[in-house]
């Protein structure tokens, strides 16, 4: 199996532990929803190629497992933590340990993204060109200043992203930039 998506469906916490054994060949898994016996599946993964997870609407997911997971798989391109709502300010910038990262989705983690982590996480991942920043109210207009001067990122959404400005404003922005 290469590929893996589990989502809204129910795994023991015995077969969801079994499942680190199968990460040895997988490059894609994609969970969704509160799963029991995360923590457990975390610390079972040992150095993994998966070059694509997506965690989603996983709120048990924590600053811990998350360490855990990044640092057994240090080749991961693509990377979704889109409602993880379990996490802090200071996991968030475990995601600096990858160094390969392409694509980033940060969207809807509600007060664990603001200004100076999104600056370290984009600084710190020089690979990154597709950002997802879907629903974030902490973040501001310097967010935005700080985004488009990114030479290397080539998609950012912000939708939802209210503390930077209405669209009137976002476009003021950018127009004064060319």
């Amino acid at each position: 199996i290469r590929v893996l998506k589990l989502s809204g469906t129910q795994v023991s916490v015995n077969s969801f532990v079994a499942l680190g054994t199968v990460l040895e060949q997988l490059e894609e898994l994609h969970i969704s929803g509160t799963i029991q016996g995360l923590q457990e599946f975390c610390e079972s993964i040992r150095s993994s190629p998966l070059k694509e997870l997506h965690i989603e609407d996983c709120e048990n997911l924590n600053d811990e497992s998350l360490g855990i997971i990044l640092s057994n798989c240090p080749v991961i391109k693509d990377l979704s933590l889109a409602g993880c709502c379990g996490l802090s300010t200071s996991g968030l910038l475990q995601v600096t340990m990858l160094p390969k990262l392409e694509r980033l989705n940060l969207s809807r983690l509600h007060n664990a993204l603001d200004d100076d982590t999104l600056q370290c996480i984009v600084s710190s991942n020089r690979s990154i060109s597709e950002l997802f920043l879907s629903g974030h109210e902490n973040l501001s207009r310097d967010s935005l200043e700080f985004l488009l001067s990114s030479e290397m990122l080539q998609f950012v959404d912000i939708s939802f992203c209210f503390g930077i400005g209405n669209d009137d404003q976002c476009t003021e922005i950018v127009t004064k930039r060319d």
